[in-house]
């Protein structure tokens, strides 16, 4: 089929019937550029609408297929023709088309198979280097997987890869060696014949030791009510001791825990919140909480420290010239298990006067920030929906020693330190 040609009987029979473009693509249930397009022979119009056209416009199938006035039989013969010879070249195109498709699919197939066998083997040279894996250490991993009687060699005290990567760090409890001619001996011995990149660390406790105690402790946990303020329990093989966590550390609760549960000099205490705060000091907002929460408020931006271990506080700032400092989350009770999506729950109220679009021109749009070693978030700021729109992102960011003073000036107009730390809110 000639598409120009028939295109322009399209467009002749149209303006012989007195209508536009728009009223036949209304009266074809079609769009006015598919109309168009009929028109300057870009495109056929679907076989659907053939017999809705000829009968708008007055006109026989084969006059339209042929793009001409003519109903005689030779008319009706050549139209045959063309619709015959059409779909023998859509089925040579098709073909063309999956032969294609089928070729650069193998390509592709191929391409990220060498891909995938690239990144396997760098991954395979990460785990070479990492762990050390030559004969010699594998030798080692199998001994000190090898057990009898339930549990490992008894002057095994754990196994680690040293802070460089380059080393696996054995440890031995020196006065727990093997006496010479027995079974274990025999390995033992074994051990200081392998590679360079085996050190030997002597430790006081063994892993057997340090397995009791914390099965201990796991059977009474698992049985009794959580202590308050209990955070977690585990074996620490770089530090060879049973670790043993609260939100808050203080001598009651140690010496509370020795009484009531298990005193052992294998167990050391660590304060859990000292960790997750990267040892800055959590604020205690309790008498500045307002009563009220604005959250029904038009928000404008939210702004929170960036690159961050733990739970910052977060500051909304709303259309009608008032913040809110959220202060507290909600957070499970530590040592029972439950999702929840992060939620603030309490907050402190106030105003301010300040052109929040400086802030914003200032910053760096995160949608075109690296985020690398050399590109790391201080603040980051989140548009409410007005902003987002405007600007066409959801957040910016004000990169890690860089600043914004336009930040700094309303910080210290509403005198807020979003350094500090939200306070846990425990949900039973």
């Amino acid at each position: 089929m000639d598409s120009q040609k028939t295109g322009k009987f399209i467009s002749k029979m149209r303006k012989e019937k007195h209508l536009t473009q728009e009223q036949l693509a209304e009266k074809m249930g079609v769009s006015i550029n598919a109309v168009s397009k009929w028109e300057r022979g870009i495109s056929f119009p679907d076989v659907s609408l053939y017999k809705k056209i000829c009968e708008e416009l007055s006109i026989s199938i084969e006059e339209l297929i042929n793009g001409e006035k003519n109903k005689s039989e030779e008319a009706k013969d050549k139209a045959i023709f063309t619709v015959v010879k059409s779909k023998d070249k859509t089925k040579k195109r098709f073909k063309i088309v999956t032969i294609t498709f089928t070729i650069v699919l193998f390509l592709l197939i191929i391409y990220f198979l060498f891909l995938y066998k690239n990144k396997n083997d760098e991954l395979e040279e990460y785990y070479e280097r990492n762990y050390q894996l030559s004969f010699e250490a594998r030798n080692v991993e199998a001994f000190f997987k090898y057990r009898y009687d339930g549990s490992y060699p008894d002057y095994y005290g754990g196994m680690y890869i040293s802070d460089d990567a380059y080393n696996l760090i054995v440890q031995i409890v020196k006065d727990k060696l093997p006496i010479n001619g027995t079974k274990d001996a025999f390995y033992y011995n074994e051990l200081f014949t392998v590679s360079d990149k085996v050190k030997i660390e002597y430790v006081k406790n063994s892993y057997n030791d340090l397995e009791k105690v914390y099965d201990k402790l796991n059977d009474y946990l698992s049985s009794h009510k959580m202590p308050k303020d209990f955070n977690s329990v585990g074996i620490d093989i770089m530090k060879n001791s049973i670790v043993v966590s609260f939100v808050s550390i203080s001598d009651e609760v140690i010496n509370d825990f020795k009484e009531n549960i298990l005193d052992s000099d294998l167990i050391i205490f660590e304060n859990s919140l000292a960790n997750i705060t990267s040892k800055k000091e959590c604020t205690n907002y309790l008498d500045n909480l307002g009563s009220d929460i604005l959250t029904s408020k038009d928000i404008l931006i939210n702004i929170r420290i960036g690159n961050k271990n733990y739970v910052p506080v977060s500051l909304n700032l709303y259309s009608d010239g008032t913040y809110e400092l959220y202060t507290s989350y909600e957070t499970c009770t530590p040592g029972k298990n439950c999702d929840l999506m992060l939620k603030y729950v309490k907050s402190i109220k106030g105003t301010y006067d300040y052109d929040i679009e400086k802030i914003l021109n200032n910053s760096t749009n995160a949608n075109n920030l690296s985020f690398d070693m050399d590109h790391l978030p201080e603040y980051e700021i989140y548009l409410g929906t007005k902003l987002s729109e405007k600007y066409d992102t959801m957040s910016f960011v004000v990169e890690k020693g860089k600043k914004n003073k336009y930040l700094n000036e309303l910080l210290k107009q509403i005198n807020i330190d979003l350094s500090k730390c939200a306070k846990p809110v425990y949900k039973d």
